[in-house]
């Protein structure tokens, strides 16, 4: 397992551009610890061939990571909030606060 990880690593630092996910793809081949974001991003540069085509999204609609590939040129986009939805969310957070104290 090790050796297969060592071959990768090579292959990356020979042949992989470098782009989003390549940093992330050698911390976990050397058994670090990565973000859900950063094991996207690392799979998604593994996946496409280490961009070796160029930093370009990769079409792959069937994939469950598609939405969150770092050149997908239609990011997914977040929930709109309304501007009740916003003033409560304000209203909440200054609620929590606490008090400054005056010296």
């Amino acid at each position: 397992m090790k050796d297969s990880f060592n071959s990768v690593r090579e292959s990356v630092l020979r042949h992989g551009k470098s782009a989003r996910g390549r940093n992330e793809l050698l911390k976990h081949l050397d058994g670090g610890r990565l973000s859900t974001l950063q094991a996207i991003k690392a799979h998604c540069y593994d996946c496409s061939g280490f961009y070796g085509d160029g930093k370009v999204y990769c079409e792959m609609p069937d994939c469950a990571l598609s939405p969150f590939m770092p050149f997908n040129p239609v990011k997914r986009q977040g929930k709109k909030q309304t501007e009740k939805q916003k003033a409560d969310f304000k209203a909440r957070m200054q609620a929590t606060r606490r008090p400054k104290i005056k010296l």
